[in-house]
């Protein structure tokens, strides 16, 4: 989960975004240039759910079981592993640049 978690975040950093990483451990912020509290964080997490408030606020959830990791976001699941091994496709029809707070926010919740 914690690789999950990481791969996630530092890709949304990497795109420009902040991110607030909750985790059964706690809760810690990671923007462009501050990403070092966020690995810290993840490389001590305990195992265990994150809160259900946690849970509810998330744009993004990684999930993690006996012998995979699903990230959820967008009404969709995926396994972890599908999407790091397979190539970034461009949607043609992605509206986030018009500054849809669902597509295109400034903080997300991972």
């Amino acid at each position: 989960m914690a690789a999950a978690a990481a791969t996630v975040c530092l890709g949304l950093v990497r795109d420009g975004a902040s991110v607030t990483l909750s985790t059964p451990s706690g809760r810690v912020e990671a923007a462009p240039g501050r990403t070092r509290p966020l690995l810290e964080h993840l490389a001590a997490v305990e195992g265990g759910a994150a809160s259900a408030a946690a849970t509810e606020e998330a744009d993004v959830r990684v999930v993690a079981a006996d012998e995979s990791v699903a990230v959820r976001f967008d009404g969709r699941v995926r396994e972890f592993d599908g999407l790091v091994s397979e190539p970034a496709v461009a949607d043609s029809g992605s509206d986030a640049a018009d500054g849809d707070e669902k597509t295109n926010p400034e903080v997300r919740e991972v």
